[in-house]
């Protein structure tokens, strides 16, 4: 048997070769944890787009927005104080202003034609 760094000697016929351990690599070398999470997103997303269940699908967004230092600290405070993440806050937020949007297109009340009047007597 041959030593694992040598790439020069032929191995031997009917001497087993032995396996590498753990899972086998996906490329040539081994990824960089870099290289690995921007995969595990990248499959995450793909994941999230081919659901049918679009109502309870989460698609991962990166969302980079400039906002005011005390905005940012209102969010992680009432994310916090909820206890649920900014993310889960914003989806809140945005679905109550939908909500509000939809409550806002319908009329506040609806006129229902009156019959005719019954006479008194």
């Amino acid at each position: 048997m041959r030593h694992p760094d040598d790439r020069q000697t032929a191995e031997l016929p009917g001497l087993p070769v032995t396996k590498k351990r753990g899972r086998p690599s996906i490329g040539a070398k081994a990824m960089t944890p870099a290289e690995r999470k921007r995969r595990s997103r990248f499959n995450q997303l793909q994941r999230a787009l081919q659901s049918k269940d679009v109502a309870n699908t989460q698609i991962p967004a990166q969302l980079n927005a400039v906002v005011d230092e005390s905005t940012r600290r209102y969010l992680v405070a009432a994310a916090r104080e909820q206890g649920t993440t900014v993310g889960k806050l914003i989806d809140q937020l945005v679905a109550a202003e939908r909500h509000r949007q939809e409550e806002a297109k319908r009329p506040a009340f609806e006129l229902v034609p009156q019959s005719a009047p019954t006479p008194r007597r």
